[in-house]
């Protein structure tokens, strides 16, 4: 077991839950150099460093909270009072591509990202709505699989899977 996975405090079939570290330390994380700040999802002001990879996306748990009911739990629970903090505030470490956190981030931190009437490529819808599984974000979800549908006139799962025009 990895310890990582020690200090997570349950796991879903996608892999661990990732645990909120405390705001009341007053330890630093051990910051590797090659760890790198998104450029797009970077807040001065924002109260939750998340990282992916060596990814590290500085948001608003608010927001996360409102959306998901696995980040309000999260944020919720007691946190050890050594877990280290980057930057002033906690630190989340999840298990997710960088890639596909950054488009989640961008949808529910974003509202132009929102608004842009082009849709999501398929990959990008299939990866939101797998994130969305994983942190139980209902709406997001249905609205990632309805874009699908769309892109495909399908009616069910069962007719996309059927199809070989995604392949």
């Amino acid at each position: 077991m990895s310890t990582f996975d020690a200090r997570v405090g349950f796991k879903t079939q996608r892999g661990p839950i990732p645990q909120v570290q405390s705001s009341n330390s007053t330890t630093t994380a051990a910051v590797p150099d090659e760890l790198v700040r998104s450029s797009e999802l970077w807040y001065d002001d924002g109260t939750v460093v998340m990282q992916a990879g060596r990814t590290l996306f500085r948001v608003y748990y608010g927001i996360l909270q409102e959306q998901s009911q696995v980040f309000k739990h999260m944020f919720q629970n007691p946190q050890p009072t050594d877990a280290p903090l980057y930057d002033g505030v906690p630190l989340v470490q999840v298990e997710d591509s960088p890639s596909d956190l950054k488009l989640l981030l961008k949808i529910l931190h974003q509202w132009k990202f929102r608004c842009d009437l082009t849709p999501l490529p398929f990959k990008d819808c299939v990866a939101l709505a797998l994130l969305c599984d994983k942190y139980c974000m209902d709406d997001m979800k249905s609205w990632a699989l309805t874009t699908v549908k769309k892109m495909y006139r399908l009616s069910t799962f069962e007719d996309f899977v059927a199809s070989s025009s995604h392949v």
